[in-house]
């Protein structure tokens, strides 16, 4: 008898927690940083034609319900957290930028905002491109940021 109620208690919670009924709480998600590129419609491709406007598109989103802390390199605009590089395929490195620790200012993105930047990039001649993100932000916790993306991407601009 009570092997039964034992069983029959084991199968509830199975059945409850595969219906989603009864479940236990996710470990917090963590922020991510999307790259990619896209034509003027918005559909994410790499390959263009001479004369057509590329766009980068670069978020940094906060999806946890935690404020994160980053400090920011005094490069670019005042909202402006990161910024590409258009290099040949061969070339992929990103000359290294220097800046004075004291220069560093603590910031922070609030819970469950979404920055976004986008760069139009027009007139490349027919070759092939590498496009790298360059970022103007150091995390105070790199743990906050899932980091599951590609800071490289090679595009082809076509006759």
């Amino acid at each position: 008898m009570k092997t039964n109620i034992i069983f029959v208690s084991l199968m509830m919670f199975i059945l409850l927690t595969g219906c989603n009924l009864f479940s236990v709480p996710d470990k917090e998600k963590s922020g991510q940083i999307q790259f990619f590129i896209t034509d003027s419609t918005g559909t994410e491709r790499y390959s263009f034609h001479v004369n057509e406007p590329i766009y980068v598109h670069i978020k940094l989103i906060n999806n946890t319900n935690h404020d994160i802390f980053y400090y920011r390199l005094p490069y670019g605009g005042d909202n402006e957290l990161f910024y590409y590089k258009i290099c040949p395929p061969g070339e992929d490195v990103i000359d290294p930028i220097g800046y004075p620790p004291d220069s560093l200012k603590l910031h922070f993105m609030p819970k469950h905002v979404t920055y976004k930047q986008v760069y139009k990039i027009e007139g490349l001649e027919a070759n092939e491109y590498k496009i790298i993100l360059e970022q103007f932000i150091l995390l105070k916790n790199p743990n906050d940021i899932e980091e599951n993306y590609k800071t490289k991407y090679l595009i082809t601009v076509e006759e």
